[in-house]
């Protein structure tokens, strides 16, 4: 992805079965924002793995 917002991290979290995601919504956001903002993009396996080192 080359942008994202909080609907797209929350059905990337439900797409990988993840619960109680909500509260880490933010986190995620400012994470890939950050990650966006220095590579111009992410693969979907660099999201997934932000996701699951930020909530687990």
């Amino acid at each position: 992805p080359t942008t994202l917002h909080g609907d797209a991290i929350r059905r990337k979290c439900e797409q990988l079965g993840l619960k109680n995601y909500e509260k880490h919504i933010q986190e995620i956001l400012d994470t890939t924002h950050t990650a966006i903002t220095k590579k111009k993009y992410l693969t979907e396996k660099e999201l997934e793995e932000f996701i699951h080192k930020i909530i687990n």
